[in-house]
């Protein structure tokens, strides 16, 4: 979607087409432009195709680059490659700050690189379809921190990619040195940039700069073939004749370099790894940027080349950024060598300001934009060139005086183009005002004259600009943006091209994991074996039971086991042949059935509740969702869809919208609160802390400051005077938005007309505060919000009691935080307070206990005497709290040391170092919550987890500490919920203990039994039938089909033991209308031509799938070395004569029928067997 036709009426501008003059020949280096903010990105963009040179767009900081990025997206698009737009993101890490890199913004920053040098000379679509890189130049918006940076030479970048040509002689041996020099990653399944991975002759890799990743076959030492493939099926979509592979990390090691460096050790402050060993073996660590500055001097301006031009944003405050990050540079090198971490001719990992000076001046042009456009100094604006450019109306939402202007420019033959986020919901209200219009999706030719044209898209503000020519006559183009319509410009995130992830293997075991077999209970996985079974040989699951009992489950019933996942402390293994475990299944069961009647009731007496729908006031719903300064995320837009439909049923909701911190909830539950109002309701919003309530009031109160919505607070944070005022107002109905802790439960608050009840961060209350909403939870609408659902939240969710909304997503500018699990050391604390105030930042310290919180700020003074600090806890009085939180939410303190009553909710963007000592004596969900008040802006964020030095851990603190650790991608409260069920328990849903069954027989067989149950339990209740047996788990027994060969995947062709179990599963998933050709055509593109083996075990299971098909006519098959013996049910119908006229060395009995010859030479009774089968069920 782009603006594009509007660049060319540049050209009908006479000073547009002098200042290109003045670009391109002119005599002076710096040209001095004046122009609206919004007019800067649609003035490069027709610079790069007048003039035809690279274009390097400098801003001070990311948020001023990120925009500027977005709105050149508006009029060039949005195709990386393709238009030859980047954005050239800035290192996660510090200069000077060893910890890992990210990996995704390293390989954006190498894509961008390649982007410039063209090292494709064409690009591949979604599905790998090369296209031609057009011959434009490039434009590459950045930031100081991003373009300061020494990176690889163009040169060396160049030298360093690899290209495979269908043909080529190079061995795969070879191939993959080369791989791994340049610093990818050898893994068993790309699913993701920067990984390669070896199946016997094929070679699957994924470079940076590809939007798909390659497969690579081998014959021999030579390439047969190169296709891309899907990551996420894994499977070939198209071919290629040649490929390239840049490098994957930003430097390239120099193994004979090295050997002349004195590095000494370096990694002891972070318990980081061994990066010096690293470097001498040639071999990358996720922080071996760390050293890009010993190895590289290259800068992004050695790929632009000489003849670009650098158009700086605001010269002045790029100056002052530059000279900030010289001098935090200087101090962190400083350090470093004091500690004798690096020596002092270690070189520096950036350019200074003067050397940027100095680069620049040697570019034939750089264009410095005003700092204020539009300023009436005239002195300093006649220094200025200017196109022409003039401000547009503010309408601040009035859109009957849009209305009206829109009509007059029209009128009078301007080309009018509305850019708006919200297209539609404009278009609707403008055609309401009798307006006619168009919408476009590109408008690649300047409007016609006379024209109104709405453009979804984004751009910080509108302009216009009068053209007078001889080929289109006067005519004026006027660009309107939301900025002016509503008042408010929503921000853009900036979204990484987030390449297509694998699938991954679910369920995923390893040996010595604990598994449950449906009939004989609770084992150990031990992996798996092959075993004779007769002449042939398969491959069969082990698993351990009590007293070194072993059982071996054939893979073809590999569905009877699934994972342990418990409730609470670690259970003892089965018994085989034992008692034990029956009785446990059967009590699970008995349990299961009654607790599904509860369940059932429950949904019942919702469903049966009738209210009044919630139709809101649309107009009003439109302004507010309008003023809101971000665009929202799919996930948000559904999940405010959902619960729209939810409050407009006559139905009460009961929704959890479970989402991770910083992902959104707040925005869509005020959207909520403000549709009941707007119907006639009151809203009550519990949560769990005075620190949380302030803030949503704050949050609230803002957001709707322009609606006549009366929005109060119940908490210690007011005086008793004002809480009685507000609960007078509740309950005589005078209030619409209540925001309160538990005090919202005491008897004296009696809603006049509660409409909507909204629960944040519903994990922090007790059973007792739940018990009194559970009355209210069929009576009204009930939203409850979190990020780590309690189990039996979670469990109610899953199994439909309560509507689920999940926002998976995160904001597109978001990186995952980086998580540290340490013993408690001085430097570690010292070193990670300093590096964040040193770049601007705040701090959290969580201390969770109040006795000794002050000694913890004396000890801290005294290892940072420079930084400022401030204590909150739950014991100071109200307005002491009140009053440390608003000075760190407005940055007067640099630290804040706090119990967990931080834990929830709180949203201070520029605090991204959080430090938690004794983490190993808070729960999985307080440590999850408490890292999600850090990272909530596009800043990289950080969380220290530390324990006692030389303690020792509980094994549920370190099953915790381990879990936090590992759960680091973005959106992983979800998967915590899921962990903590198995590390705390399942819980009580309503009111009967559960957990117990669930340790018992494991989470998985319990949903079955539930799942059971509740079907069971729908034709039982209000019945008399209730001693009505569940039905056994246990699925009817099939044919069962044993050929005599060789069947199963050897581990010579598949390697990956979590891939062959997957493979297993989904064999034994096919129960009808099994695939074969399909099948196996989907295994030989992943790993190659299968061995007979594997197609016997496919030949396997398409055989039992027709015998099984209904109308089966057959009771079983057996086999020996010369036939195989089929028996027919009693009265199979089946026609002797075809059959034995059909297929060869048949004999057919009263009721078998014997296919012999299975010895025999030229005879396929791999064929004959499935022909038979098809033509007795064909027959009768």
């Amino acid at each position: 979607m782009t603006l594009s036709g509007l660049t060319s009426s540049l050209t009908f501008k006479s000073s547009y087409r002098n200042l290109v003059e003045e670009l391109r020949v002119g005599s002076s280096k710096e040209v001095l432009l004046d122009a609206p903010q919004g007019a800067k990105s649609f003035l490069l963009a027709a610079f790069r195709n007048d003039l035809r040179r690279p274009i390097l767009w400098l801003h001070a900081n990311s948020d001023s680059a990120r925009r500027g990025y977005a709105e050149l997206e508006s009029f060039i698009g949005d195709h990386g490659d393709i238009n030859r737009l980047y954005y050239y993101p800035e290192p996660d890490a510090l200069p000077f700050e060893k910890i890992d890199h990210s990996e995704s913004i390293i390989q954006e920053r190498l894509k961008v690189m390649a982007g410039m040098l063209m090292v494709n000379g064409s690009s591949q679509d979604s599905v790998g379809q090369e296209n031609p890189i057009p011959k434009v130049p490039p434009i590459v918006v950045a930031s100081v921190d991003s373009i300061a940076r020494l990176i690889i030479e163009p040169q060396t970048f160049l030298q360093q990619t690899l290209t495979v040509q269908s043909g080529k002689d190079i061995s795969i041996n070879k191939f993959s040195d080369q791989l791994l020099k340049i610093g990818y990653k050898n893994v068993s399944i790309v699913d993701q940039p920067g990984k390669f991975s070896r199946r016997g002759g094929l070679l699957d890799v994924w470079s940076p700069h590809s939007e798909l990743p390659a497969r690579v076959e081998f014959f021999s030492d030579n390439i047969e073939t190169i296709r891309y493939f899907d990551p996420e099926t894994q499977l070939s979509t198209n071919r290629t004749l040649e490929c390239k592979f840049i490098p994957s990390r930003e430097l390239i090691l120099d193994t004979g370099a090295i050997v002349d460096l004195e590095i000494p050790n370096i990694d002891r402050k972070l318990n980081s790894l061994h990066v010096t060993g690293n470097l001498e073996e040639g071999t990358y660590a996720s922080d071996s940027e760390f050293f890009t500055s010993l190895f590289h001097s290259g800068t992004i301006f050695d790929y632009l080349g000489d003849d670009s031009i650098v158009v700086n944003e605001n010269i002045n405050a790029i100056r002052e950024t530059w000279i900030k990050i010289e001098s935090a540079v200087k101090d962190f090198k400083k350090r470093l060598v004091l500690d004798n971490l690096i020596q002092d001719s270690f070189p520096d990992p950036i350019i200074s300001f003067e050397r940027f000076q100095l680069i620049t001046a040697d570019l034939r042009r750089i264009v410095q934009f005003r700092a204020f456009a539009g300023s009436s100094d005239s002195a300093s604006r006649e220094r200025f060139l200017n196109v022409g450019f003039e401000s547009v109306s503010d309408y601040q939402g009035d859109i009957a005086q849009l209305a009206q202007d829109l009509e007059d420019l029209v009128r009078s033959g301007s080309s009018v183009v509305l850019v708006s986020l919200q297209s539609d919901r404009l278009a609707s209200l403008l055609r309401e005002q009798g307006l006619a219009l168009t919408i476009e999706k590109n408008l690649s030719t300047l409007p016609a004259s006379g024209s109104l044209t709405l453009f979804q898209g984004n751009i910080e503000s509108g302009w216009s600009l009068k053209i007078v020519s001889e080929q289109i006559g006067e005519r004026g183009i006027v660009v309107i943006t939301d900025s002016e319509i509503f008042g408010v410009s929503k921000n853009r995130h900036f979204r990484f091209r987030h390449k297509k992830r694998a699938h991954q293997v679910s369920d995923q075991l390893n040996k010595g994991d604990l598994v449950v077999h449906i009939e004989h209970g609770i084992a150990e996985f031990k992996g798996l074996l092959k075993r004779n079974l007769g002449e042939s040989e398969r491959e069969y699951m082990v698993l351990g039971y009590a007293k070194g009992d072993l059982l071996y489950v054939p893979t073809n019933q590999i569905d009877r086991v699934k994972r342990y996942v418990g409730a609470g402390d670690e259970p003892s293994l089965s018994h085989l042949g034992g008692r034990d475990w029956t009785k446990s299944k059967e009590k699970a069961k008995e349990a299961a059935l009654e607790f599904a009647r509860e369940l059932l009731r429950l949904y019942a007496s919702r469903e049966f509740q009738k209210r009044t729908p919630m139709a809101g006031e649309p107009h009003w719903e439109w302004q507010l969702d309008s003023s809101f300064p971000y665009e929202e995320t799919e996930d948000q837009i559904r999940a405010i869809d959902e619960i729209n439909r939810d409050m407009e049923s006559d139905t009460p909701m009961d929704r959890l919208l479970c989402g991770d911190v910083g992902f959104g909830k707040t925005e869509i539950a005020l959207r909520a609160a403000f549709k009941a109002v707007t119907s006639g309701f009151q809203v009550a919003i519990l949560v769990p802390t005075t620190v949380l309530a302030q803030q949503h009031y704050n949050s609230f109160k803002e957001r709707l400051n322009i609606f006549p919505t009366r929005i109060d607070m119940l908490s210690r944070l007011r005086t008793e005077s004002q809480n009685s005022e507000t609960v007078k107002g509740i309950n005589d109905g005078d209030v619409d938005i209540v925001i309160g802790t538990h005090r919202l439960l005491s008897k004296d608050v009696n809603f006049k007309k509660l409409g909507l009840l909204i629960i944040d961060e519903e994990q922090r209350f007790g059973v007792r505060h739940k018990e009194h909403l559970k009355t209210v939870r069929t009576t009204v609408d009930v939203l409850t919000m979190t990020a780590t659902p309690i189990p039996r939240t979670l469990h109610m969710a899953l199994f439909g009691i309560r509507d689920m909304s999940r926002i998976e997503n995160a904001p597109g500018d978001r990186l995952p935080v980086t998580n540290v699990v340490s013993e408690y050391d001085d430097i570690v604390v010292q070193d990670a307070i300093r590096k964040e105030i040193n770049r601007g930042g705040q701090v959290f310290y969580v201390h969770n206990r109040v006795i000794d919180i002050d000694e913890v700020l004396e000890k801290l003074r005294n290892l940072c005497p420079e930084v400022s600090f401030g204590i909150a806890h739950g014991r100071m009085p109200p307005n002491e709290i009140e009053k440390i939180m608003e000075s760190f939410s407005l940055g007067k303190l640099d630290v804040l040391i706090c119990t967990t009553i931080v834990q929830s909710g709180l949203d201070i963007p520029n605090a991204n170092t959080l430090i938690v000592d004794e983490s190993d004596k808070l729960g999985l969900t307080q440590l999850y919550q408490l890292r999600g008040r850090v990272g909530r802006s596009a800043a990289k964020a950080y969380a220290f987890f530390l324990f006692k030095k030389r303690g020792v851990l509980t094994q549920t603190a370190e099953n915790r500490l381990r879990a936090i650790m590992t759960a680091s991608e973005l959106g992983s409260g979800y998967k915590l919920a899921m962990k903590d069920l198995q590390i705390r328990g399942s819980g009580d849903i309503l009111g009967s203990d559960q957990s117990g069954h669930v340790t018992a027989v494991g989470f998985d067989l319990y949903t079955r039994l539930l799942n059971e149950a509740v079907d069971e339990a729908k034709g039982v209740v209000g019945t008399a039938q209730t001693d009505k047996p569940i039905a056994d788990t246990r699925s009817s027994e099939q044919i069962s089909v044993e050929l005599p060969v060789d069947a199963y995947i050897p581990d010579s062709y598949i390697s990956d033991l979590s891939v062959r179990l997957s493979l297993y599963e989904q064999l034994v998933g096919n129960k009808t209308n099994f695939q074969f050709d399909i099948f196996l055509k989907n295994i030989e593109d992943r790993f190659g031509p299968a061995p007979q083996m594997v197609k016997d075990l496919l030949l396997g299971v398409l055989l039992k799938n027709k015998l099984n098909n209904p109308p089966s006519k057959f009771i079983s098959v057996s086999a020996n070395k010369s036939e195989f013996i089929f028996t027919l049910k009693e009265h199979a119908q089946i026609n002797r004569h075809s059959l034995e006229s059909q297929i060869d060395n048949i004999e057919m009995g009263n009721r078998k029928i014997y296919l012999k010859g299975i010895n025999t030479d030229n005879f396929d009774w791999r064929k004959a067997l499935i022909d038979l089968v098809d033509l007795a069920h064909s027959s009768s």
